[in-house]
Formats: C-alpha cells, sequence, structure tokens
C-alpha cells in the first residue's frame, strides 16, 4: 500500500489505510483480491512458523476468521453494483485457494505428516 502512495498504520494482527478522500479510499479498495491475499499470505507463514507447534484447531480458527474478513471486503466491494451480494453470501474455502489464500490448517497438517515415519 505504501508503494502505492498510502499510509498504513499496522498493528499486531491489523493495519489501517490512512485515505485523504472518498475517492482515494475507493481507490484502496480497488486492490484485488489476490493481492489482498498475498499481503495476508506475508503475515501468516511468519506467524504459522512460530505457532507450527500449536494444535490444529488454533489453525481452523485462524483461517476461519481470515476468510470471513475476505468475505466481507467483497460484500462491500458490491455495495454499488446493482446487483448487490446479499451480505450472507458464502464463499468456499477452495475460492480463496483458488486466489493463493495459504491456509494454516493445510500448512499444519503438511507439517505434522512430515514427521511420520521419522521418530
Amino acid at each position: 500500500m505504501a508503494a502505492l502512495g498510502f499510509g498504513m498504520v499496522r498493528y499486531a494482527d491489523d493495519f489501517v489505510i490512512l485515505c485523504r478522500s472518498q475517492e482515494q479510499a475507493e481507490s484502496a479498495l480497488g486492490q484485488s483480491m489476490k493481492a489482498t491475499i498475498a499481503e495476508i499470505n506475508r503475515v501468516t507463514v511468519g506467524w504459522f512458523a512460530y505457532f507450527r507447534h500449536c494444535t490444529w484447531n488454533i489453525f481452523d480458527k485462524y483461517d476461519g476468521m481470515v476468510r470471513q474478513r475476505l468475505s466481507r471486503q467483497l460484500v462491500k466491494r458490491h455495495r454499488t453494483n446493482p446487483e448487490r451480494i446479499c451480505r450472507k453470501q458464502r464463499w468456499s474455502n477452495a475460492y480463496f485457494s483458488e486466489r493463493g489464500y495459504k491456509s494454516l490448517r493445510v500448512a499444519h497438517s503438511a507439517y505434522v505428516e512430515s514427521f511420520k515415519g521419522t521418530h
């Protein structure tokens, strides 16, 4: 976002994009889902490296939260669309996977699988 000229404040697990006008805010949201997911993946890969020894259910919860936030972003993008997407519209996990989301649950399963037969 900084490379595109937007101010940004990062928090531990979130960020705020600073805009001077409504037009600039809408422009900040025209970013593609793939680009948004790429940014998320950068954070979650590091998060996984730190917490990979946790039980699998923490990763399900995290993945669910990320997909929920991405779904809300999709709904917000379509508010001005005459066909208006229902607020309860659901996108499959595969939808986000196809756009590059790296599921932490899948990563954890692969991590655990890599140890089978080594003990």
